[in-house]
């Protein structure tokens, strides 16, 4: 298929130009959506070596090591990454990311708020991931105020009205939950963790005069791992998105860019999007880019 011809080019590539690290870099992304991890590291590895200071790699390679795991390296190469281009948003969200996958909610917060305050630009991503945060941390008030700011900045972004949501549901505001979360299933219809809480307001709404106790919006929050999972169902999440296994989709966030190729000693490099037949409109050009 075109992914083997990618796979047959890059090699090519590298034959010709043996220290040229571009291609490298997208045979290493070719290997990634095929699933051989090891491949894909090594390649990864080998670009961060012929071009330590191009960021995208670093990137590239702190995503794979993500993919099985391996959080200590995962957290080196996005540093690093980060070093160089800090006021990349990519950066920050992974790495709080992982933070959050070991269940050290507050230095996941430091991070994003660290961000925050260095990234010139407002990102709606970064609230929208500390309001998450402090969501687990159970700092409510928190939690709706980055919201609100995720939303004031990306109408359209239907995670922090979730996030919101649930926020509004541990402080007993049902009505103004209720809004969120039919909000963030109209933006996002297979958001499923909010179709499951907005099927459970229902029930506290006609009890709430009786005082009766539930759990109400605790489901995805009191699970960091799959609060996380549920993070990612929406359409915006970083790199996050928290499926176990690489979904072509997912990968084409971080390595499809339109009009960009390499032509290299007359071999062409098809840009990934391409060579894995997505449609554009799958391709994201605002959110989760690194290369």
């Amino acid at each position: 298929g075109n992914l083997d011809q990618v796979i047959a080019d890059c090699s090519k590539a590298i034959e010709l130009s043996p220290n040229l690290a571009a291609p490298y870099d997208h045979l290493g992304q070719a290997c990634m959506l095929k699933g051989d991890i090891k491949e894909a590291i090594q390649n990864f590895e080998k670009a961060t070596k012929l071009r330590p200071r191009w960021a995208n790699y670093w990137g590239h390679l702190g995503l794979v090591y993500m993919e099985i795991g391996e959080w200590d390296n995962a957290l080196k190469a996005f540093r690093y990454g980060e070093s160089l281009k800090p006021s990349w948003k990519e950066f920050p969200e992974n790495i709080a990311i992982i933070y959050i996958r070991k269940k050290d909610f507050p230095t996941a917060k430091s991070v994003l708020t660290d961000a925050i305050d260095r990234i010139k630009v407002k990102q709606a991503n970064l609230y929208n991931l500390r309001g998450f945060v402090r969501r687990l941390m159970k700092d409510f008030d928190g939690a709706i105020e980055d919201c609100t700011e995720a939303i004031d900045l990306s109408r359209n972004f239907a995670e922090p009205y979730y996030h919101r949501g649930l926020a509004l549901m541990n402080l007993e505001r049902y009505e103004e939950a209720r809004r969120d979360l039919e909000r963030a299933v109209q933006l996002h219809p297979s958001f499923q963790a909010a179709q499951r809480q907005l099927k459970l307001i229902k029930e506290p709404l006609q009890v709430k005069k009786e005082n009766t106790p539930h759990n109400l919006g605790t489901e995805e929050s009191s699970n960091s791992d799959e609060a996380l999972r549920a993070t990612s169902a929406g359409p915006n999440s970083p790199a996050k998105n928290w499926p176990q296994k690489v979904t072509k989709k997912r990968w084409a966030r971080f390595v499809g860019q339109p009009g960009y190729e390499y032509r290299i000693d007359g071999v062409r490099l098809q840009r990934p999007s391409e060579s894995i037949n997505l449609p554009q409109e799958e391709i994201s050009t605002r959110e989760g880019i690194l290369i």
